[in-house]
């Protein structure tokens, strides 16, 4: 009796074995430091999958996302020194909805969540409003 359930055991391990997908995974390897803090493997697939939730980004290369996301963290790091003050959440919340509102785009199928996407936003978010700013003094400048 002891063998018999041995060999069903064994047979339903086999069974379960063989029916696992493939696990697919991503090595997550430190690219690069800003300020202390790391940015990974990971930080850069969850970019890429910003970029086409926002839009029509599927074909940026690598090199440029990376340098892409390096620019907007610089500028995020920036941001967070100078203590700016204005409020960035309400903003950052309405941009989400409009685009997830515009392009009809479903999280599921991107695989990121709403907490990346909103992080990624915000990035981009400052780095747009430094800029501005930037520009704007500029033109004070020129015509005085």
């Amino acid at each position: 009796m002891n063998k018999i359930n041995t060999k069903i055991i064994f047979i339903i391990f086999v069974i379960l074995l063989n029916s696992l997908k493939p696990l697919n995974s991503i090595e997550n390897k430190i690219l690069f430091k800003i300020n202390g803090k790391s940015f990974t493997s990971l930080d850069i697939e969850n970019r890429k999958k910003y970029l086409a939730f926002i839009g029509d980004n599927i074909n940026l290369d690598n090199e440029f996302i990376i340098k892409d996301f390096i620019s907007s963290l610089i500028f995020n790091e920036y941001f967070l020194m100078t203590n700016n003050n204005f409020n960035l959440d309400n903003e950052i919340t309405k941009i989400y909805n409009n685009i997830l509102k515009e392009n009809n785009k479903n999280l599921e199928d991107l695989n990121i969540n709403e907490l990346e996407i909103l992080a990624n936003l915000k990035y981009d978010f400052v780095r747009k409003n430094i800029l501005q700013d930037i520009i704007n003094k500029g033109e004070n400048n020129i015509f005085n």
